[in-house]
């Protein structure tokens, strides 16, 4: 942090003995903006977006003293971008969406001008997108939708252009990915779940031409947790189950190239979780030994969750074998907070009261 304030002040001297010189005043909006990124990455989304703010201000006068100048132009969005940012992470999206929504039109503005330059295209999908991701959190799906499908329009122009470009092909999946979220939101079950297998598909292949790419393999991971969640919404127990095996197999990997990642623990995590869910969903539906197969899952990758040993109980019992499901509910019999606060004798007495009417005769 200390770099960053030092080389500030050394670029706030030089302008002030040169205020006239626009390439020293870029720099010293750089270097505001090197400070407020620093600052924003430190949870300080306050002096951040001082930063910010005084950046804009410095960019703003010299685009008006040249307005042909398209860097200034690029900078003014990218700066707005900034702020925007920052402001959703203060939850004032009204104030982060009208950011946003000033970065769109000056690239819309440059892009409209300079049809030719693919980079231009692509910071306008990005302010898309951040439109598009607020609009969404408001609960303004099918509107985050219309947004998210002119953000995907302009990508699939730009992997066309360009299909040896890995990072303009994943930009494409990412768009399928928030199209399919939206569309879930809206009730669009089958447009969804085809969105995200055409995700799904493009990071297949990204991860073919890399196998060394860790990103790409993350991206691959959350195609098909989508593709598991979704299949369970639709109750299609048994291809969520196979996209699941399928998602545990890049989770796994993953875990074994980096166990101190905090970021693939909380994937795990999720996944397992998932799983356990998906075993208590295979109950209700009578389909015993999937419930079995997924409880062992979730257990064998997190056994200190007790729930996932009250779903591998019931399985046991319901496939006859009476023996050891009544060894796993005398094992935890009078263990605390089970799930959700529950104690295990509880949690089991609400599973047999849930499961009565589908299961126990």
């Amino acid at each position: 942090m200390k770099v960053y304030r030092d080389s500030l002040a050394i670029r706030e001297k030089l302008c002030k003995s040169d205020p006239s010189n626009a390439a020293c005043q870029r720099d010293l909006a750089i270097s505001r903006m090197k400070l407020a990124e620093a600052l924003r990455f430190k949870g300080d989304y306050a002096g951040a977006l001082l930063q910010y703010r005084e950046a804009l201000k410095v960019i703003e006068r010299l685009a008006k003293d040249d307005q042909s100048n398209t860097t200034w132009q690029r900078d003014l969005a990218s700066v707005q971008r900034k702020i925007g940012l920052t402001l959703q992470k203060q939850d004032d999206l009204s104030q982060a969406l009208q950011a946003y929504r000033r970065s769109l039109e000056i690239m819309e503005t440059l892009t409209q001008a300079y049809p030719k330059n693919p980079t231009w295209y692509q910071d306008l999908t990005f302010s898309l997108d951040s439109i598009g991701d607020i609009l969404f959190v408001q609960g303004k799906h099918a509107e985050a939708l219309e947004v998210y499908q002119r953000s995907l329009a302009v990508r699939e122009i730009l992997a066309k252009n360009a299909p040896n470009n890995p990072r303009r092909q994943r930009n494409v999946s990412i768009s399928q990915i928030k199209i399919g979220d939206a569309l879930a939101a809206i009730g669009d079950r089958a447009g969804a779940l085809a969105a995200f297998e055409k995700a799904l598909a493009l990071r297949v292949r990204l991860v073919k031409a890399d196998q060394e790419s860790l990103e790409w393999q993350r991206d691959l991971y959350l195609a098909q947790n989508r593709i598991s969640r979704e299949l369970r919404r639709q109750e299609l127990y048994d291809e969520a189950f196979a996209a699941s095996l399928e998602e545990f197999a890049v989770l796994d990997a993953l875990q074994e190239k980096g166990r101190n990642n905090p970021q693939w623990r909380e994937d795990l995590d999720r996944s397992v979780v998932g799983l356990g869910s998906l075993s208590y969903e295979f109950l209700l539906a009578q389909h015993f030994a999937k419930a079995l197969e997924a409880a062992d899952g979730a257990i064998a990758h997190d056994p200190d969750i007790l729930w996932f040993h009250t779903n591998r109980a019931h399985a046991l019992m319901m496939l006859g074998r009476e023996d050891e499901a009544r060894a796993l509910y005398l094992k935890y019999r009078g263990a605390n907070d089970a799930h959700s606060g529950s104690s295990w004798n509880d949690l089991v007495v609400a599973d047999f009261a849930a499961m009565r009417g589908s299961i126990i005769p």
